[in-house]
């Protein structure tokens, strides 16, 4: 296995929580101080491995998400950051060197602060989901809303570097007015990227059974949709763009790591649970997925992984469905470069057939707003001519 030019990003998962809110299905536990310890050693296990293999590479981006890092211990955070941060070189000359952490505004101190800015971090996201208390009470997430504010006020008074923060519309007792004024208040405190994600529920997570037994109820589809017609009504005339299905930023204001992803390039994973991916030859993708199981990836972390290729039309139908989910959509440059045949051959009739949601120039295909609201009925007959040429091969 090798890599291609361009060095991968890095992602590194930490399974760790305060406390679990009550849609979330993401690997992550309560841990204590030996759960810190044998995740912390692990992962230096597991990158050494890695440099091995591959050479210790300089990573283009640095993502360590959750889980809630922010709870990791502050020497362990210092020892990661001195660790990762010397090999921090984005691809581009002259490119923002985006190291981003993710934190819950709770933990935000100015402790904290204080070593990831040491540590040499450019970009923190923070999970804000809601600033309405009854939401966030229905939903459990910990904190107040006074509480929460209070953090991000600490980030726009004591942090330097970049910052985004996270929302969820269609959560129970949200009001489409007050996720506006949530919005409207990031922006005001100077975050540059604003995610909006819909509420998704697994259903076996505790919001899941209680909406099973009856006891909770979800806002309709309609008024689930009215918030979000607000929040895209607030964030447009604020200046943000919409660059991907959920993620909106000021101009120049792109997350890297995460189109990096949406492009399909290369990145290493560290931490259970997590998953790498590096181009091969002829458009396939090696794919490592990390155990999830915590015991077995602290005892052997690279025994833990299981590898496996993705190529052929699962490859291109991947690429495809991963593209769509951005404003600037598949270039047809890109796509001959990496499958060494035009997108027209397996996608271009399907793809032409929806127009107002895929809109075709001569760089290629990219959704219009309404196509990323709908993306999925595009991509289940994209999904239909992918298996038609598998199975006529």
């Amino acid at each position: 296995m090798s890599l291609s030019p361009a060095n991968p990003a890095l992602y590194l998962h930490v399974p760790f929580c305060a406390s679990r809110c009550s849609y979330c299905d993401f690997h992550s536990r309560v841990a204590s101080a030996e759960h810190y310890e044998r995740w912390f050693a692990a992962v230096g296990l597991h990158l050494s491995a890695l440099d091995e293999r591959h050479g210790a590479p300089s990573f283009s981006s640095i993502y360590i998400g959750g889980g809630t890092p922010s709870i990791v211990p502050g020497t362990m955070l210092s020892a990661a950051l001195a660790r990762l941060m010397p090999r921090l070189a984005p691809a581009d000359v002259g490119a923002f060197p985006e190291a981003t952490l993710e934190a819950n505004p709770e933990d935000i101190d100015e402790e904290l602060l204080a070593i990831l800015a040491d540590g040499g971090l450019t970009r923190l996201s923070v999970g804000v989901q809601s600033l309405e208390d009854t939401a966030r009470r229905r939903v459990q997430r910990r904190g107040s809303a006074t509480s929460t504010r209070a953090g991000l006020e600490r980030i726009r008074k004591r942090w330097k570097g970049r910052s985004s923060a996270d929302f969820i519309y269609g959560l129970p007792g949200q009001s489409a007015r007050g996720l506006q004024e949530d919005l409207s208040y990031a922006a005001d405190l100077g975050f540059g990227h604003l995610s909006l994600y819909e509420l998704t529920i697994a259903e076996d997570s505790p919001l899941g059974l209680r909406i099973k037994r009856g006891e909770e109820r979800l806002p309709e589809p309609d008024e689930a949709f009215e918030h979000y017609a607000a929040a895209r009504e607030l964030l447009l005339s604020r200046g943000y763009r919409r660059y991907e299905i959920s993620n909106w930023c000021l101009p120049g204001q792109e997350s890297a790591h995460n189109l990096n992803y949406w492009r399909m390039g290369d990145w290493l994973a560290l931490g259970p649970s997590a998953s790498g991916n590096l181009r091969q030859e002829g458009g396939a993708f090696l794919r490592a997925d990390n155990s999830s199981d915590d015991e077995a990836y602290y005892a052997d972390p690279m025994a833990s992984v299981s590898e496996y290729r993705i190529e052929g039309s699962d490859a291109r139908f991947e690429y495809l469905m991963m593209g769509l989910r951005c404003a600037e959509g598949v270039r047809r440059e890109a796509y001959r470069s990496l499958f060494g045949e035009p997108i027209e051959r397996c996608f271009g009739a399907v793809l032409s057939s929806f127009p107002g949601l895929i809109e075709e120039d001569e760089a290629g295909y990219r959704p219009s707003d309404r196509g990323m609201d709908t993306l999925n009925q595009v991509l289940l007959a994209c999904l239909s001519a992918k298996d038609a040429k598998k199975a006529s091969a």
